[in-house]
């Protein structure tokens, strides 16, 4: 379920764009637009071949006067003596459609004669005799005959009637009529609620000639929205059902004493006979002469609809026709809020489900809601007569559907592309990191997509970083990993023990300590110098530190001893770098059994360091104190060793410079023992600390080396007759406060007898110490051999 959801909201995100281009269909779609409203009347119209046909309407009768019904004297003459026919023989209705108002002449030629010139006469006579008082006696007839009269030609372009915003006139009675004028100025008689008679010479109702249109307003409103008027034929209408009221019900029509006219929210209808529809009601037109000679059986109780328009005569009588044959169909105020849940439900089909089927079954199930629409919307209107606009979500459907299947065909092409682009960029990455370039192969695979290879590959590069101690590009990495696949494995964990590592290693130490690698308290990977796997440490000297590692191409444990260049200047490390590397070499050169083996020699930014054979034991600097000394054979034996591998190296042309006893390894199991750090001391022995102390062992340095002279085989002598001094007595032959004091005892001063010391010795222990001490080089021991014959021939069981 929770995957679902994801996925869901993941397709909203992808979609996000479509359903704005879709929303803007629907904007482009909504009612208003003319080619939508056209489109929506001509389902309209398909929709009224498939309504019964209403029942005829026969007692409708158009009347056509002449264009100049208005403004001849004779023809209105005729007109008012129409009207007093048709109130003569009980006509049930009369409607006369004027456009526009005419004018009313309330005085006659003869009294402006009285008071004007013959100019001004002349103008009167131009203005007003061509009626001679016809129009007063017109209005007359309209009011006395109850005559409802229609302005046809008022209203705005959005099809509302618009009304000067002027006061009602009380009218009295007793005023003759051709006093009227002076009350009848272009103002719309109106009320606020309820529209019942009026008491004027004659009404004015608006018509609706906007065939256009979808629907025909039932009701007129003025600008504000706060008065209206009815529509002429509906005026008419009431009038012939004896109901003169009408009321507004809210929301739903209008409100006629015996029935209910529905309308939708604008108070407009749908009409079947309308030139809209191309439906006629079959109503024939009538001349003036011909209306002038109908009997009283072509008058009583029929309904006249008189105008000098034909147009004007067809769309009134169809209007009145489709009331009178309850031919009209409405539009719920529901409407909006169906068309609205109808989108949003559209949308989730295009958003959620459509992307994921095939696209004939799309197509068929688009075609599918299109087609159920339709026949719901049709059985509507058949069944209830209501016409539901569902254009708006067709619209959708159909554009909708063509978005969202252009968009899936280019985001197939853009996903071919982009898995065409992944692969590559994957091998690439792949390949890069088995050739160990992790910063290219990271370049390529952070713009692949985050499969779980990728995943995986970018995790190990991230392990990688952190055992090379490259802790802020690991946090980088381990970032953009969370960003990718949130909680993906422990990448959490190592960001967090990542985020104060270099805080608290920098706390740990020190200005003088030597930097460890291996931080066994802090949760992250352990480190690599080379392709060396550091896993602890084995001890620690004045240039760095022993750590046991792991070789992974062969998985073999080895000792790997490091040079901290941070102990240097920066001008001395370049030459320090040259002569590690070359006397690295030479050592690795060396092939003895009592030997430490050099497998590999390399550097990093802050470290170099020598892989070296893991020798089990220790070394015998732990042998140097009073309460751990071994047995004096044991020392003897192990001293000879020593200096026959000395004699070994040196014929080899490499001298140790550093022998001592913690640069021996032993094993007290087997006996067997180790000299390790061939070569080293030569590259830090005339660097100084920032102290000015000597690096390396000033206690073992032969009087030579103290004086900076040059230095071979004899030094390694020396320094080995101290460390049987040392590994015999538990001390050293010299021992001094300070560098300088010492160098001075070494070389001048003779050290204290080590039968003094320790009396249990054999005497060739004073014999052997004195020849490997001597201060001259040349006094002392001639080679290894030499010297491990005179401790072999001394061994206290051979003395025996």
């Amino acid at each position: 379920m929770y995957s679902d959801s994801k996925s869901i909201i993941s397709r909203f995100k992808s979609y996000s764009g479509t359903a704005l281009i879709l929303g803007l269909v629907v904007a482009i779609a909504a009612p208003g637009f003319l080619w939508t409203d056209w489109l929506n009347s001509q389902m309209f119209r398909v929709g009224t071949y498939l309504l019964p046909s209403p029942p005829a309407v026969k007692n409708i009768r158009l009347v056509q006067i002449p264009d100049e019904a208005y403004n001849q004297p004779d023809e209105i003459k005729r007109l008012r003596f129409m009207l007093k026919k048709l109130n003569r023989y009980k006509a049930k209705g009369v409607a006369v459609l004027m456009d526009p108002l005419p004018s009313l002449d309330y005085q006659s030629i003869e009294e402006d004669k009285k008071t004007k010139t013959s100019k001004t006469q002349k103008e009167d006579e131009n203005k007003w005799e061509f009626t001679r008082g016809e129009l007063n006696k017109l209005a007359w007839s309209l009011e006395h005959y109850n005559v409802k009269a229609g302005i046809i030609s008022q209203h705005n372009q959005t099809g509302y009637y618009s009304f000067p915003n002027k006061a009602d006139i009380e009218l009295d009675e007793n005023i003759y009529l051709t006093k009227l004028k002076q009350y009848l100025k272009p103002n719309y008689n109106v009320v606020n609620k309820k529209i019942g008679g009026m008491s004027y010479a004659y009404e004015r109702y608006p018509l609706s000639l906007q065939e256009f249109k979808n629907a025909k307003p039932m009701i007129w409103f003025d600008e504000t929205g706060n008065k209206f008027v009815p529509d002429l034929v509906l005026k008419l209408y009431a009038q012939l059902q004896n109901d003169d009221d009408i009321d507004l019900l809210d929301k739903e029509g209008v409100q006629l004493a015996s029935e209910v006219i529905k309308t939708n929210n604008k108070l407009e209808v749908y009409e079947y006979y309308s030139k809209l529809t191309g439906h006629d009601a079959g109503l024939k037109t009538y001349s003036l002469e011909q209306a002038l000679n109908f009997s009283s059986k072509n008058i009583n109780n029929k309904i006249f609809i008189i105008g000098d328009d034909v147009k004007q005569l067809k769309a009134a009588g169809n209007s009145l026709a489709n009331l009178m044959a309850s031919a009209t169909y409405h539009s719920p105020y529901q409407t909006n809020w169906i068309i609205n849940i109808g989108l949003c439900l559209t949308l989730i089909f295009l958003i959620v489900f459509l992307p994921s089927l095939r696209k004939s079954t799309g197509i068929l199930l688009t075609v599918i809601l299109v087609l159920v629409g339709i026949i719901v919307q049709y059985s509507l209107l058949i069944t209830q007569g209501i016409w539901v606009s569902l254009l708006a979500i067709y619209i959708y459907l159909v554009f909708g559907h063509v978005i969202i299947h252009l968009k899936q065909i280019t985001d197939s092409r853009l996903d071919h592309v982009k898995l065409v682009s992944h692969d590559a960029l994957w091998q690439l990455g792949q390949y890069l990191y088995d050739q160990g370039n992790h910063d290219k192969a990271l370049t390529s695979l952070l713009k692949c997509k985050p499969t779980d290879d990728v995943m995986t590959l970018l995790y190990n590069i991230g392990l990688s970083f952190e055992r090379r101690r490259m802790y802020d590009k690991a946090m980088k990495l381990y970032s953009d990993i969370e960003v990718r696949r949130s909680n993906y494995k422990d990448v959490k964990k190592r960001l967090s023990s990542l985020t104060n590592v270099a805080t608290q290693h920098s706390e740990m130490l020190s200005p003088t300590q030597v930097k460890t690698l291996v931080m066994p308290d802090m949760d992250i990977e352990l480190p690599t110098l080379g392709r060396y796997e550091l896993e602890r440490e084995l001890g620690r000297g004045a240039m760095g530190i022993v750590y046991l590692g792991k070789d992974p191409a062969i998985n073999r444990q080895v000792a790997i001893k490091t040079l901290d260049y941070s102990q240097f200047s920066e001008k001395e490390i370049k030459s320090i770098k040259s002569r590690f590397f070359r006397e690295a070499e030479a050592a690795g050169r060396l092939n003895h059994p009592n030997i430490v083996t050099v497998y590999d020699v390399g550097d990093e930014e802050d470290f170099a360091f020598i892989a070296m054979d893991f020798v089990p034991g220790v070394s015998l600097g732990e042998h140097t104190s009073k309460d751990a000394l071994l047995p004096v054979d044991e020392v003897y034996r192990i001293i000879a060793d020593v200096a026959e591998t000395l004699d070994y190296a040196h014929g080899q042309n490499i001298v140790h410079r550093d022998i001592k006893p913690s640069n021996i390894m032993y094993d007290g199991k087997t006996g067997n023992i180790k000299i390790t750090d061939f070569g080293i001391a030569r590259i830090t022995d005339s660097v100084r600390t920032r102290t000015g102390s000597f690096m390396g062992s000033p206690s073992y340095m032969a009087p030579e080396q103290m004086t900076g002279a040059n230095v071979d085989g004899a030094a390694d002598i020396y320094a080995l007759g101290v460390s049987f001094y040392q590994l015999l007595t538990g001390t050293l032959p010299f021992d001094a406060d300070s560098i300088g004091n010492l160098a001075y005892k070494i070389t001048n001063e003779k050290h204290k007898p080590i039968r003094d010391i320790r009396p249990d010795l054999p005497q060739s222990a004073t014999r052997i110490v004195n020849k490997a001490l001597q201060k001259k080089a040349d006094n002392r021991y001639a080679s290894g051999i030499e010297m491990a014959k005179a401790l072999r021939r001394g061994m206290p069981s051979a003395e025996e």
